[in-house]
């Protein structure tokens, strides 16, 4: 339910593997994982960047699951505001290496619902 997209992937080299929001579940109010900024009725809409590393992904790992490399996640801080928390949304990378990230669904707390993201 998060958005994904691949940035900086070549015929020869691998890039990174960016994943934004998502679901989360909060227990007694706090979120398990993630960074929301809104919860309702124990649903939360994610709103945190990460991206993985791919260049150390060989061959043998997708082909076989022979992967003797651990691929590092790595959590990104956005300057500025951040992009309301959202899944079912998709993302996009331009040709210079902008993110847009379009759509997806999000908790409106003052509303007591969810509501789809026209962004």
């Amino acid at each position: 339910d998060a958005a994904v997209v691949i940035m900086g992937n070549a015929g020869s080299s691998n890039g990174r593997l960016l994943v934004f929001g998502g679901r989360g579940t909060a227990v007694g109010g706090y979120l398990r994982g993630g960074r929301a900024d809104a919860i309702l009725d124990n649903e939360a809409a994610l709103d945190d960047l990460w991206y993985l590393e791919l260049g150390g992904l060989v061959e043998e790992c997708v082909k076989e699951g022979v992967c003797e490399t651990s691929l590092p996640w790595t959590q990104v801080e956005v300057p500025g505001a951040r992009p309301a928390g959202r899944w079912g949304s998709s993302m996009v990378v331009d040709s210079s290496d902008t993110l847009f990230l379009i759509g997806g669904v999000t908790v409106d707390t003052t509303a007591s619902t969810y509501r789809d993201l026209k962004d």
